[in-house]
C-alpha cells in the first residue's frame, strides 16, 4: 500500500485512520488515499510546519496504527453499506474515517459542557450558602447589640456597670434557642465591626465563687448607668473597704434587708483608704445627723457583691443575687452629727467657707 504524507495534522490523523480501516477490511491494495495538498505561497508569513514522517517510516504491518473510537466489526459493517450505495471503498474508509474522529471530538467536547454544566450548577449553590451565613451572621449581630446596649434591663437581665452580661442570660431569648456557646462565641468572633467581648468572670453561683462567660457590647450604651470605660475591681487587696453614706431614718430598713440597689441597679460608695474614713471624694449633706457604713469588701465579695469604678475614680457595687449588701459584710456603722459653724462668713454671701 502507497501512503502519501500530508502537512495537515488533521488530515494524517484521517488518513492514519482511513489506513487502519483497509486493513482491518482486508483490502491491501495500493492505493493512494489522498492527494498532495497544493504548495503555499512564497509569501506567506505562516511558518511552515515540521515534514510529516517518510512512507518508508511508517510501519505496516501492526495491527493498529490508531486506535479507533467506534468498534471495527461496525465500521466494517459501515463500510459494506456505504460501498452497496455506490461509494467506492476509499470514499467509503475516508468518509468513516472522519466520521470516528469528529465522533471522538464531540464526546470529549460534551464531557467537558457537563462538568461546566455541573460547576455553573455548584457555584450558585455555594453563592447561596454565603449570601445565607452573611445574613445570619448580620441579623446576629443586629440583634446582641440591641439587647447589649439598649434592651437588656427592659428584658429582665441583670447588667453591669461595664456593660457585660452573663452569656446564659443571653442565650435564653428566643432568638438564641439554636445556639450554644460555641456558636454564640464564634459569631462574636466573626462579627465584622468587632463590637462584642467576650471575658471569663468570677460570680457567685451557688454559695461560692465560680468563672463564667460574660459578654458586652463595646460601643457606646444608652442604658442608664452603664458605660464600656468603667472596670470591675477583682483585687481587694487594692480596696479593703468601703462606706456607705445615707440618713439614719434609713437604718431601720438597711438593718432588716441590707443595703439596696438605686432604681439605675448600682449602689454609690465611698474609698476608705488606711484608717481616714474618707479622702477627698465625700460631699458633705446639710444634714444634722448622718449614717456611715463601712463595708468590709473582701468578705462583700465572697458574698456575690461586685465591686466597679469608673473612669472619673467613682466607686460603684452591685448587690448579691438579691440586689442588696448584707449585712454579713458590715464592718461597723457610725452615726455622725454633724454641726455646721461660721468661722469666717463669706463677704458676699454670709456663709462660711469651711466646715465643721
Amino acid at each position: 500500500m502507497q501512503v502519501v504524507a500530508t502537512r495537515c495534522g488533521q488530515y494524517t490523523t484521517i488518513r492514519r485512520r482511513a489506513l487502519h480501516l483497509l486493513q482491518v477490511s482486508g483490502q491491501n491494495e495500493n492505493r493512494v488515499l489522498f492527494p498532495l495538498p497544493t504548495k503555499r505561497h512564497a509569501s506567506s508569513s505562516r511558518p511552515s510546519p515540521s515534514p510529516s514522517p517518510s512512507p518508508s517510516s511508517v510501519d505496516t504491518s501492526k495491527p493498529t496504527l490508531v486506535k479507533p473510537f467506534l468498534d471495527p466489526d461496525m465500521l466494517q459493517s459501515l463500510q459494506k453499506k456505504r460501498v452497496q450505495k455506490g461509494e467506492s471503498p476509499v470514499q467509503a474508509s475516508r468518509a468513516l474515517a472522519v466520521r470516528d474522529f469528529r465522533s471522538k471530538g464531540s464526546s470529549r467536547t460534551r464531557r467537558g459542557q457537563q462538568q461546566q454544566q455541573q460547576q455553573q450548577q455548584y457555584k450558585p449553590l455555594q453563592e447561596d450558602l454565603d449570601t445565607l451565613a452573611m445574613t445570619q451572621q448580620s441579623t446576629f449581630s443586629t440583634t446582641t447589640s440591641t439587647i447589649l446596649r439598649r434592651t437588656a434591663r427592659d428584658l429582665g437581665y441583670v447588667i453591669m456597670p461595664d456593660g457585660f452580661v452573663r452569656v446564659s442570660d443571653i442565650l435564653r431569648h428566643d432568638f438564641y434557642r439554636d445556639y450554644d456557646f460555641r456558636k454564640f462565641a464564634d459569631a462574636c468572633e466573626n462579627d465584622i465591626m468587632d463590637s462584642f467581648e467576650l471575658a471569663l468572670l468570677p460570680d457567685y453561683v451557688d454559695g461560692g465563687a465560680k468563672e463564667v462567660w460574660w459578654v458586652r457590647a463595646r460601643r457606646g450604651h444608652t442604658i442608664p448607668g452603664v458605660d464600656y470605660r468603667t472596670h470591675r475591681v477583682l483585687n481587694m487587696g487594692r480596696f479593703p473597704s468601703a462606706a456607705y453614706i445615707c440618713s439614719p431614718d434609713r437604718w431601720d430598713d438597711i438593718r432588716e434587708h441590707g443595703i439596696a440597689q438605686t432604681s439605675q441597679c448600682i449602689i454609690p460608695l465611698y474609698r476608705n483608704i488606711k484608717g481616714k474614713l474618707f479622702r477627698n471624694n465625700l460631699r458633705i449633706l446639710r444634714h444634722a445627723e448622718i449614717l456611715c457604713i463601712t463595708i468590709d469588701t473582701e468578705k462583700a465579695a465572697n458574698l456575690g457583691v461586685k465591686f466597679f469604678v469608673t473612669s472619673d475614680l467613682r466607686y460603684y457595687a452591685v448587690g448579691n443575687r438579691d440586689g442588696v449588701i448584707p449585712l454579713d459584710a458590715f464592718h461597723n456603722v457610725v452615726k455622725l452629727d454633724l454641726k455646721l459653724t461660721d468661722l469666717a462668713p463669706h463677704p458676699d454671701t454670709g456663709f462660711s467657707k469651711g466646715k465643721g
